[in-house]
């Protein structure tokens, strides 16, 4: 332990839920620096300046705690009773409790309880605190978001409720095949340079028609793709509740005939020759492609919004409020070509009026917003009716100059950065770059962001992944000006979040599946079976050295595949070429480079062992161990087998690295094969009527 941190600044930290000390990935114990600590603690608003402020700075955090009598979230569960903690000022006179609950439907009832009814809570008291107690609020509510509100003299307190049922909704029964491409990725004949909506309409009716219900996604989120603040990565979004209009199929928007000018650039030869080059590129280049799309949509808004009826657009912002103030930003952000902190104040701050942007640029970007919800959502609801599911991503950060970061500033902390410990692979550890969200600030406005996100893309998914989820517990935070070495855990308030996934994935009957590869500690597991989020099986991160135990089974909560979209695909593996490209870029020296070789043919050779004696792999080559690997994964309980399509085709080029950057074509590479060629491709199509049957069989189990 490091000595040199004074036991004050610990506390101080600990009353701010910051883990200052952790466990790395070889068991060796870490402690960030005394500096780094008083860093991370100013920008969570501590006050501090200098290590001489922290008794001042923990006196004061003290008194702000014990002079809340209510925590300002509660969880409890639909239909039971309600128990809460309080913590009441010393001598205040014994009259009776008098509670309020204002229920989300607009119900609204009091409740008078005697002090009798409270019970001290002996164990959890300490000397110069007010007494804590714990008390049972004698009603039963529906699974939702509440208000309760305590009357202590001439105060009110108040907090938010979070009723919701004991787990996440979950499809029992399923034993589902599903495939996964990047839409980007996804490409046809009538493709602009990018997989859109109406390629992700031909992907899901293949899939459906071969035995794969879910469809799995990258995030369809909004990302710079086009304007000053370039970045194009599903992964830095601009907002988690608005989509990425480079995935709008213009030739599916309904109003294009209404539009003179519209359909004249839409029908251009010159149009389509443009459209021609950058689909004959592997790589998909999105500024030129948002270009081209975006000189038929602007048009389309104009025309649209001069005609004058806008029931289906206004519609949509009674769905979507935030859609107006979406739009407003993207254009704001156009039009002074700087990310939100360099604006004026007023518009920095989070207000902005149709006064301060282009009106054109405005509708567009409404326009935009409303033709992609409108053609993902037709999409996704009609993969619900035929039992299927769009499986989504929820990323874990946002940009920090998107449209979330301005719209929710009181959520995010400025002056720190979400990250990563050093580990095998990054020593010097990562740091990602997305603000984390403010653990209590948040708390204050009930989650409201996160409600929101929620709700937004569980909305459209059938299947939403959680990336990162061991953030619902905490966050590895680095201060501004720190390496990722120096950085430390804060703790987030778990019990609340789980009870806002359960509630909202009930309303949309859908599952989510949280990303729990890495290190992830036990604790964090048994809080998701508990909470029904299904975890992840990746066959290539689970091998060991030991052919007899070198994988184990897939549990039934979770959705299995071989790797993931940061890691090699199958035949990359085997020939080890990620790390040949990980040699070449620099991120692995020659001299280590034997090593790692050495450990990837011990665990190969472990793998082809172990499933010669299951008797699932007869014979050699890529296709026959790959298929093997696959009927392992297939026969498993897992309720959800995702299949990378590339890997049918032994792909070796892989879709990201992480740690790179633009040394690489990361969030870029197209498909070797066209969906036209998918459908007909012999190998794709015989590994699919084996692994449906299988799939078949274990559900009908």
């Amino acid at each position: 332990m490091n000595q040199a941190i004074p036991r004050p600044l610990r506390r101080l930290a600990a009353a701010w839920g910051l883990q200052i000390g952790y466990y790395d990935i070889q068991r060796v114990w870490r402690e960030p620096s005394q500096e780094a600590i008083l860093a991370t603690l100013k920008a969570l608003g501590s006050g501090l300046e200098r290590i001489e402020d922290v008794p001042n700075a923990l006196k004061a955090k003290q008194e702000a705690l014990w002079g809340r009598p209510l925590e300002p979230g509660i969880p409890c569960l639909e239909n039971e009773s309600v128990r809460i903690r309080i913590r009441l000022p010393k001598g205040l006179p014994k009259g009776s409790l008098v509670f309020e609950v204002q229920e989300e439907t607009g119900a609204s009832r009091k409740i008078e309880l005697s002090y009798e009814a409270l019970r001290p809570l002996s164990a959890e008291q300490t000397p110069y605190a007010p007494p804590l107690y714990a008390i049972t609020l004698p009603l039963r509510l529906s699974a939702g978001y509440h208000t309760l509100k305590l009357e202590l003299g001439d105060q009110e307190y108040t907090a938010h409720l979070f009723c919701s049922p004991k787990r996440a909704f979950v499809h029992e029964a399923w034993r589902e095949l599903g495939l996964f491409l990047p839409l980007y990725a996804l490409h046809s004949k009538k493709s602009m340079g990018v997989g859109d909506f109406g390629d992700l309409e031909q992907f899901v009716q293949f899939a459906m028609d071969h035995g794969a219900n879910v469809i799995g996604l990258l995030p369809l989120t909004s990302s710079f793709v086009e304007g000053p603040l370039f970045s194009p990565s599903p992964y830095s979004p601009v907002s988690r509740q608005f989509l990425n209009p480079a995935f709008i199929d213009i030739a599916q928007i309904q109003e294009l005939n209404a539009s003179k000018e519209a359909m004249k650039r839409f029908q251009d030869p010159a149009f389509w020759a443009s459209v021609q080059a950058l689909n004959e590129d592997p790589l998909v280049d999105y500024r030129r492609a948002m270009a081209l799309k975006r000189s038929v949509l602007e048009p389309l808004a104009e025309a649209y919004f001069q005609r004058g009826d806008l029931a289906g657009i206004e519609t949509f912002l009674r769905e979507r409020p935030r859609a107006n103030e979406f739009a407003l930003f993207m254009a704001a952000l156009e039009a002074l070509g700087l990310g939100f902190r360099r604006w004026p104040e007023r518009m920095k701050s989070g207000r902005l009026c149709p006064g301060d942007v282009p009106p054109k640029a405005f509708r567009y970007h409404l326009f935009s917003q409303w033709q992609a919800f409108r053609q993902l959502r037709a999409l996704c609801e009609q993969t619900k009716a035929k039992n299927g599911a769009i499986y989504l991503d929820l990323p874990v950060g946002v940009n920090p100059d998107g449209f979330d970061a301005w719209a929710y500033q009181g959520c995010f902390v400025e002056g720190l950065s979400i990250g990563a410990p050093p580990d095998t692979f990054f020593m010097l550890g990562q740091n990602w770059g997305f603000m984390p969200p403010h653990p209590e600030k948040t708390r204050e406005l009930g989650h409201l962001d996160f409600i929101e996100t929620i709700r937004t893309n569980l909305e459209l998914a059938g299947v939403l992944r959680l990336d990162h989820v061991m953030g619902l517990h905490r966050l590895f935070v680095i201060p501004s000006g720190f390496e990722a070495k120096d950085g430390m855990y804060l703790r987030y308030p778990y019990e609340e979040l789980y009870p806002i996934l359960a509630i909202e994935s009930h309303r949309a009957k859908s599952m989510l599946v949280g990303e729990d590869l890495g290190t992830v500690s036990g604790y964090m597991r048994k809080a998701m079976e508990r909470t029904g989020l299904q975890r992840m099986y990746c066959l290539l991160a689970e091998i060991r050295p030991d052919p007899e135990h070198a994988l184990p089974d897939p549990i039934e909560d979770a959705l299995a595949s071989l790797g993931t979209h940061d890691m090699p695909t199958f035949a990359s593996f085997l020939e080890a070429l990620d790390i040949q490209e990980r040699v070449a870029l620099g991120y692995l020296s020659k001299e280590k480079a034997p090593e790692e070789l050495e450990s990837r043919q011990r665990l190969t050779q472990s793998l082809r062992n172990f499933l010669e004696a299951r008797g699932l792999l007869q014979g050699d080559g890529l296709e026959t161990f790959l298929l093997a690997a696959l009927k392992f994964l297939a026969q498993s309980q897992a309720r959800i087998l995702l299949v990378n399509l590339e890997d049918l085709w032994l792909e070796r080029a892989f879709q990201n690295m992480p740690g790179t950057g633009d040394e690489r074509p990361n969030w870029r590479r197209k498909a070797a094969l066209s969906l036209e060629q998918i459908k007909t491709d012999p190998r794709v199509l015989g590994v699919l009527k084996k692994l449906a049957g299988l799939r078949k069989e274990g559900r009908n189990l």
